[in-house]
C-alpha cells in the first residue's frame, strides 16, 4: 500500500506482494493518522483513514502467547500483565469481555514466515555482495570465527538457516496460511481488533537476541498473514524497560488499530521517555 520505491532495492513489479512493508514510527499515537495519509499519497488502496472510529463499539479478541512453539521464549509475566491490562480496559470500555483465541496453527508462525521470505526475488547471498557475486555460507562461517569476515553474525546465521536446514513444504504452508487467515477474518470482520503481545520478553542486553532467534515470531506471523498492526507502548516494568501490545485487524482496517492505539495511550500514558529532561 505504501510505495516501496526509493525505500528498498526491490524492483517495482516485486513490491506489491513483498513482506517488506514500511509504516510510520511516532512518539504519540495522534501522529499516526496524518503520517499515514502522507505515506499513502498515490496509493491505489483506499483505507478510509478519515472515518471516525468509536472504540467502544469495536469487538475485541486476544491471543496471550505463541500457542506452543517450543523454540520461542515463554512469555514474561510483565508482558502478559500488560496485555491483560489492555484486555481488561477494552472489556470495561465496550461492556463485552474480549474473546480469548488459541489458534492451533499459531505456533507455526515462524515456519510460515521463513518459507514466505524465501519467495522474495532478492537472494541474501547476492545482496550481501552488493549484487556482485554470492557469499559462501561455510567459508564466511569459518572466517567469522577467525575474526576476518566482513559480515555480521545475523547475516551469517541467516545464510546457515537458508542453506543447511530443511525447507518447508509449500503446500503445507499454503494450507496453514489459508486456515489461519480464514479463521481470523471470520472472527474479526470489519469491526474486530485482536490484541497480542509485541514480544515474549522485554528488551535484551545487546547481542543477547542471537541466543533467542525465534522470538520475533510474535510479529513475523502478522507480517506473514499481511494484516495491519499497530504497536502500542504500555508503560515500563519495574526495571524501567518498555512494555507493549499490538493491535491487529483485518486487511485495510488500519484505522481500527490506530484508534485503539490512541485509546490505550490515553488510558495508560503512552510512550515514556527513557530519562527525565529538565
Amino acid at each position: 500500500m505504501i510505495n516501496l520505491q526509493g525505500l528498498t532495492r526491490k524492483a517495482a513489479e516485486h513490491t506489491e506482494m513483498s513482506l517488506t512493508c514500511p509504516g510510520p514510527i511516532c512518539k504519540h499515537a495522534e501522529d499516526l493518522l496524518p503520517t499515514m495519509k502522507v505515506l499513502m499519497q498515490g496509493s491505489k488502496v483506499e483505507l478510509d483513514l478519515t472515518t471516525k472510529v468509536d472504540v467502544a463499539k469495536l469487538r475485541f479478541f486476544y491471543i496471550e502467547d505463541d500457542c506452543g512453539d517450543l523454540r520461542v521464549s515463554p512469555i514474561q509475566s510483565d508482558q502478559l500483565n500488560a496485555l491483560r491490562k489492555a484486555v481488561k480496559y477494552v472489556g470495561e470500555l465496550t461492556g463485552v469481555p474480549p474473546k480469548k483465541l488459541v489458534p492451533s496453527k499459531w505456533k507455526y508462525g515462524y515456519k510460515v514466515w521463513r518459507y514466505l521470505i524465501t519467495q522474495e526475488p532478492e537472494r541474501l547471498a547476492w545482496e550481501l555482495t552488493n549484487r556482485n557475486g554470492t557469499v559462501c555460507w561455510w567459508w564466511e562461517t569459518l572466517r567469522f570465527f577467525t575474526g576476518t569476515s566482513p559480515y555480521t553474525l545475523p547475516s551469517i546465521l541467516r545464510l546457515i538457516d537458508l542453506n543447511v536446514f530443511p525447507k518447508e513444504n509449500p503446500e503445507w504452508v499454503k494450507e496453514v496460511l489459508e486456515s489461519l487467515l480464514g479463521d481470523l477474518k471470520r472472527e474479526l470482520g470489519d469491526n474486530g481488533v485482536l490484541l497480542h503481545p509485541t514480544h515474549p520478553t522485554t528488551a535484551f542486553y545487546h547481542n543477547a537476541a542471537h541466543l533467542r532467534p525465534w522470538n520475533f515470531t510474535y510479529t513475523s506471523i502478522i507480517n506473514a498473514l499481511k494484516l495491519p498492526a499497530t504497536q502500542i507502548p504500555m508503560g515500563l516494568n519495574s526495571k524501567g524497560l518498555p512494555l507493549g501490545v499490538q493491535a491487529i485487524a483485518n486487511p485495510y482496517c488500519d484505522r481500527l488499530t490506530i484508534a485503539v492505539a490512541q485509546e490505550l495511550e490515553q488510558a495508560f500514558g503512552g510512550w515514556v521517555p527513557p530519562f527525565k529532561t529538565i
